[in-house]
């Protein structure tokens, strides 16, 4: 049903997240430049989020993440690299 809210069985926050810094993202085959924060949300918080490397940013009072399994040499590129790629249905 169109509006209607689905409640997931788990939580895609991560409020122990670590600050790893902040970044710059181009979006939506850069039609949109914004401000974000990489994140590693440790490895003792329960899945699905325990263990990841996360960028988050909001755009139009809507949250958005993008997470990498691992913190492992060149995941932050290849995380940022993900999310530049994304294209933001219905933003245009």
């Amino acid at each position: 049903m169109r509006g209607s809210r689905t409640e997931l069985p788990f939580n895609l926050d991560c409020s122990e997240a670590e600050s790893i810094g902040p970044t710059s993202l181009s979006l939506d085959e850069k039609r949109l430049d914004v401000e974000a924060q990489v994140l590693f949300c440790p490895a003792t918080v329960e899945l699905p989020m325990g263990g990841h490397l996360i960028v988050r940013w909001m755009d139009d009072g809507l949250q958005y993440q993008v997470a990498l399994s691992g913190a492992e040499p060149g995941h932050r590129e290849l995380l940022l690299q993900m999310a530049a790629f994304m294209v933001l249905v219905g933003s245009h």
